[in-house]
């Protein structure tokens, strides 16, 4: 079962996406559970996290708008798949703020949904099932590869930066974890770090975020690792 929310203050429209979701994951034998909401009030005020599997958010919405709710949702969520639809793909940029997975422009187009439900699909069917076994220095973890958000090499220690907490390891080679992450689209943005693209939030000249991190990209390292990038949110790397 995936369960969708459509938050949309035009009630037509609402119809008409989840008219959309549904024919969609239909025709590929799959189960939905589509909630939709007129105003980011109601959603916000039944959220929590790990209940919906994607967010179609419309941004320009009375009272709180879209982008709002979507910073609130990111607080309690990073996981979740988050649409936002639009007029204006202005605000695409701004989408990476609250890493947001895609954004869908007005007015809604069967073909380019599809494309973009057909990367959601991909990413859904493989969370969570590669996991990854660290020796850490508080004992054995086992976590799931989309868990894990960066890697920060230095020397021979290592740090995984996870999305529940930080795993010291004492020994390691930089080229035994890319050999082992790098298939589950991590790049190199340095030579210390190997990021998790899903992870990037945004990038700006020489800075990459990660939500509340920000890491450097070295030079040497920025062409390869900006079309690593630009693959993975085109659906090649997914």
């Amino acid at each position: 079962m995936i369960r969708i929310a459509v938050v949309e203050d035009d009630g037509a429209q609402a119809d008409e996406l989840c008219g959309m979701l549904t024919g969609y994951f239909s025709d590929l034998g799959l189960r939905t559970e589509i909630t939709a909401f007129l105003r980011a009030e109601d959603f916000l005020a039944s959220f929590y996290r790990r209940k919906y599997a994607m967010i179609f958010m419309d941004i320009e919405m009375p009272g709180v708008n879209g982008m709002e709710a979507a910073r609130r949702v990111r607080k309690e969520d990073e996981d979740v798949l988050l649409f936002f639809v639009t007029n204006l793909a202005q605000y695409a940029l701004q989408s990476y703020e609250v890493h947001a997975f895609d954004y869908i422009v007005k007015p809604l187009c069967r073909d380019d949904l599809a494309l973009k439900l057909g990367r959601a699909v991909r990413m859904l069917r493989g969370a969570g099932d590669a996991t990854l076994v660290i020796d850490a220095s508080d004992g054995r973890h086992i976590v799931p590869i989309a868990d894990i958000r960066y890697v920060e090499v230095m020397g021979h220690n290592v740090i995984y930066h996870t999305t529940e907490r930080d795993l010291f390891v004492g020994y390691d080679s930089l080229k035994n974890i890319r050999e082992k992450l790098e298939p589950h689209d991590f790049a190199l943005c340095d030579r210390s770090f190997l990021v998790n693209l899903k992870c990037v939030t945004g990038v700006e000249r020489e800075n990459l975020h990660l939500g509340r991190d920000v890491l450097k990209i070295a030079k040497s390292r920025r062409a390869e690792f900006m079309a690593a990038l630009t693959a993975y949110l085109a659906g090649e790397g997914v």
